[in-house]
């Protein structure tokens, strides 16, 4: 089972105001640690992101051990969140950039040379 269907098989069906769901404080707690694996991994330099993603993965293992009330958490099922938040620009794997502005000059080039 990915990410995606774990989440829709034991995600909560409505929200208790003024508390976060499981699933809203398993994403914080995932955005935070990737945050740190990129802050310890970019102290050595670019690019930094396998360093980052071997970080991730062993904070996914322990995350993953842990008990929580999502008792079927697996290291794998952890690391499908992260690329999905990494898919939503919440987990970046170097440093910041405009990625429209990357996009639409990526297009521009693509326009540019189908002219003849």
């Amino acid at each position: 089972m990915g990410w995606t269907a774990f989440e829709a098989t034991f995600s909560e069906p409505l929200p208790v105001a003024g508390q976060l769901s499981a699933f809203e404080a398993l994403r914080s707690r995932v955005v935070l640690e990737a945050t740190d694996a990129q802050v310890g991994a970019s102290k050595h330099g670019q690019p930094y992101g396998n360093a980052m993603y071997e970080d991730i993965r062993a904070r996914m293992g322990a995350l993953a051990a842990e008990r929580s009330s999502l008792d079927a958490l697996t290291p794998q099922l952890l690391m499908g969140l992260v690329y999905d938040l990494t898919a939503h620009c919440e987990i970046w794997w170097s440093e910041r950039f405009d990625v429209d502005a990357l996009d639409s000059s990526s297009h521009q080039g693509d326009v540019a040379g189908g002219e003849s």
